[in-house]
């Protein structure tokens, strides 16, 4: 028997995208490239359960994902990370620690991708913020 049900579970790919969130997506995608590589941005991204969020975050990491496709990474270049905080929450560890020290390693598993100097150089500096955000960590106790 055939269910009429449509999953809850969020869409990957365009092909999927039976509400057409491709005029939004590429909007998006316009905009985030056209972000100069010196300026610090942070996109919030707001709905209701269940509204598409998580879709159209899908659909957008795809989307800038394949606009590189077989390029090597190059400084300014949009380097998607994916991090859930919600997943980042352990009782038995040290919460902040532990998050600060996932968020770096989930950009470091990123960039491990592209193995050239610009990586080495962009590591180098990653460790050392990791180890400043640590440390003021511990200071603000």
């Amino acid at each position: 028997m055939t269910s009429s049900f449509n999953s809850d579970h969020p869409i990957t790919t365009e092909k999927e995208d039976v509400f057409n969130r491709a005029p939004f997506i590429q909007t998006l995608y316009k905009e985030i490239e056209s972000i100069p590589a010196s300026e610090s941005v942070v996109i919030g991204l707001s709905g209701k359960w269940g509204s598409g969020k998580t879709s159209v975050v899908n659909l957008l990491c795809e989307k800038l994902n394949t606009s590189r496709q077989n390029r090597a990474l190059k400084p300014g270049d949009t380097i998607v990370v994916k991090f859930n905080p919600w997943n980042q929450i352990d009782s038995k560890k040290n919460s902040e620690e532990y998050f600060i020290n996932s968020f770096f390693n989930a950009i470091k598993k990123q960039l491990w991708k592209d193995k050239d100097d610009w990586y080495i150089q962009t590591n180098n500096h990653l460790l050392k913020l990791k180890m400043l955000c640590v440390s003021q960590f511990y200071w603000s106790r």
